[in-house]
């Protein structure tokens, strides 16, 4: 039996008070479905934002910790991040350069450019900030490990 409610329906000042009167309209129970799931995140979405005593705190707490778990069980993984010479190299290939481009960039030799794209020679302070305003990125992207 799905758990729905719609209490998007109910205005906030109609929050019950106590964590049973909570239940009564949703029972915190594990997710199984996308019904589930879309009437937990409803239910969060309601209490959310607004300073709730111990007792409601406690409820959505409960409602938080089904939902996390069924979306660890159905969300993708995360891809693994890039390095920053994987960025960098990505950066580049999207954007249609090359070796040559990233001398000129940095004011280097392309040697040297390419020493850096093969990982033999780190990128400077100067190149990540001349490279972070270039491709409008964070500059710590192109500095991971």
């Amino acid at each position: 039996m799905s758990n729905v409610l719609f209490v998007s329906r109910l205005p906030a000042t109609s929050i019950p008070s106590s964590y049973e009167e909570l239940a009564r309209l949703y029972i915190p129970r594990p997710i199984r479905d996308e019904r589930d799931y879309d009437a937990a995140l409803e239910v969060i979405d309601w209490l959310a934002g607004y300073k709730l005593n111990q007792e409601q705190d406690d409820f959505l707490d409960a409602v938080s910790t089904f939902v996390e778990a069924y979306e660890a069980r159905t969300e993708p993984s995360p891809e693994p991040k890039l390095s920053g010479l994987q960025a960098l190299r990505y950066l580049l290939e999207e954007n249609d350069l090359g070796v040559k481009d990233l001398a000129r960039l940095l004011h280097m030799d392309p040697s040297v450019a390419s020493r850096t794209l093969n990982g033999q020679r780190k990128l400077t302070p100067q190149d990540l900030r001349i490279l972070a305003a270039h491709f409008c990125v964070p500059a710590d992207l192109l500095v991971r490990a």
